[in-house]
């Protein structure tokens, strides 16, 4: 038996998936989601701090060559890394959004489940 392993990018797409099916999702399912995304968003930080290390690295090394400032920034501005050092800050803030979505969705899920 293949062990599913719960990762954001797998919640990230269900997420997107149920969001684009319509589907309903209790308080308890919304709750539930928004504590997993909590638990594995610190992976998500350290891949961006690895990934903020090394554009720094990278610019040091820019430096130690005789660049300027500018020219240092310019040059890894333009580098794949910093791209996806700026993909890794998107990805981080959208589960801190989804994270507040769901909680939101929880509390009026079990506010509409109270007044009927």
């Amino acid at each position: 038996m293949v062990e599913f392993k719960i990762t954001i990018d797998n919640m990230l797409s269900e997420l997107s998936n149920k969001v684009k099916e319509k589907h309903f999702m209790s308080a308890h399912q919304w709750v539930d989601t928004a504590q997993k995304l909590n638990v594995l968003i610190g992976e998500e930080h350290d891949k961006l701090f690895d990934l903020e290390m090394d554009v720094a690295q990278r610019k040091v090394e820019f430096l130690q060559q005789g660049e300027t400032v500018a020219s240092a920034n310019l040059r890894i501005d333009a580098t794949e890394l910093n791209k996806l050092t700026k993909k890794q800050k998107a990805k981080i803030k959208q589960v801190e959004e989804m994270i507040r979505i769901a909680k939101t969705q929880a509390r009026l899920k079990d506010n509409e489940y109270r007044n009927q």
